[in-house]
């Protein structure tokens, strides 16, 4: 007998097919998928991992311990929260980097039933006919992304994320002049840190302004377990920090601060902005883990008449952004987006209620790409920020 070799590419709902294969030899059916490592994995699923570990919430499911096995050891422990919050942060860019057998998805046989739950690692991942007799119609896998404790990977481009719910954490900053040269401190405040069990986000920085060096832990304790800062000179650095019971903080109260030192002489106002470059932005609330979006900016931007217009995510955008925006009360808002000419590329009127809003903004809508800006209007308030399209 003799095995065939032959590549197919699934369709989107995971069907597959090989056709006219000769009859009487061995083959072997082996799925692989070894792409985009944080599909479906967040600090959330770090939280999970912790949990388990510490006996608060044990894995029963085969999946998941499948899913935290992310150094492929046969077995879950500290060293795989240590390596999934490095590809959290973009320490690391993939599963390989970790083991170099480990891969983004693994591969079970669908018929297979573990023998124990709680350890399931001996598994089949190929389906083998020895030898082929007959048109076989069930050789069916069960796909797990690595990393995804909570189940909320992308399978393909028609299943969605994990919704956010529209509450918003604010983290703000004092807005003042710093001189060039000047090392700053910049303490980082939240009048919504309230049952917070996580966060994280990229950070960007206009290294024309700033360069920053350091952060200092505060009310949270952040240390360089939770934080990337190989980028600062490329203007970014991310955050990952999780803790093991839901923490709250007063409005006065510094979370942590951003150490910096000013390139130049400037203002503080718009140096610093979150995004999801590398880590989502997000956060996590109370014993559900709820996902809520999460900002920065200067504090007077915060509290202005409550309103505010939020950085788009993600940002840089290539196929669809959120624009986040809040309002004081039900009213009419006109958000708009225009190119560096001024030139009006869209523009819808909504009717806005009160508290956070989103709109989501498809690439296809927009016929121009590279920088534009974004601007809300409303009777009484005007506020403008940029964004990047690549196309």
């Amino acid at each position: 007998s003799k095995q065939a070799m032959r590549n197919n590419t699934s369709g989107s709902n995971g069907t597959y097919a090989f056709k006219s294969v000769p009859a009487d030899q061995i083959y072997s059916v082996i799925p692989e998928r070894n792409d985009d490592p944080l599909n479906g994995v967040s600090t959330r699923d770090l939280i999970f991992i912790q949990r388990h570990l510490l006996g608060y919430e044990e894995f029963t499911d085969p999946v998941q311990f499948i899913a935290a096995d992310i150094n492929n050891s046969a077995g879950v422990s500290a060293k795989d929260i240590v390596e999934l919050r490095k590809l959290i942060l973009g320490i690391k860019n993939s599963f390989e980097e970790v083991e170099a057998d480990q891969r983004s998805w693994r591969f079970v046989d669908a018929k297979h039933v573990f023998a124990n739950p709680i350890a399931p690692y001996d598994y089949p991942e190929s389906i083998t006919f020895e030898p082929l007799t007959q048109n076989e119609l069930d050789a069916d896998f069960m796909g797990i992304k690595i990393g995804d404790i909570d189940g909320n990977a992308r399978a393909n481009n028609f299943m969605t994320t994990q919704t956010r719910s529209n509450e918003a954490m604010h983290l703000v900053y004092d807005e003042r002049t710093v001189e060039k040269g000047q090392q700053v401190i910049i303490p980082i405040r939240s009048a919504e840190f309230d049952q917070i069990t996580g966060m994280q986000f990229t950070a960007e920085f206009n290294t024309d302004k700033l360069i920053v060096t350091d952060i200092a832990p505060g009310t949270i304790r952040i240390d360089e377990q939770f934080v990337n800062l190989d980028n600062t000179q490329d203007g970014w650095f991310t955050l990952s920090w999780n803790s093991e019971d839901p923490i709250s903080a007063g409005a006065d109260e510094v979370l942590f601060s951003i150490v910096a030192e000013a390139v130049n002489t400037t203002n503080l106002n718009g140096t610093i902005e979150i995004s999801s470059k590398v880590t989502g932005a997000e956060a996590y609330k109370g014993r559900s883990y709820e996902v809520i979006h999460v900002q920065l900016g200067p504090d007077q931007q915060v509290v202005e008449a409550g309103f505010q217009l939020l950085q788009n995510i993600p940002n840089p955008f290539t196929q669809e952004t959120a624009i986040g925006y809040v309002l004081p009360e039900t009213m009419d808002a006109t958000l708009s987006i225009y190119d560096q000419n001024g030139k009006v590329l869209w523009l819808q009127v909504f009717e806005g209620v009160k508290g956070y809003n989103e709109v989501i903004v498809k690439s296809s809508e927009i016929p121009a790409s590279g920088i534009l800006y974004y601007q809300l209007d409303t009777e009484t308030f005007t506020d403008t920020k940029r964004m990047v399209h690549i196309k």
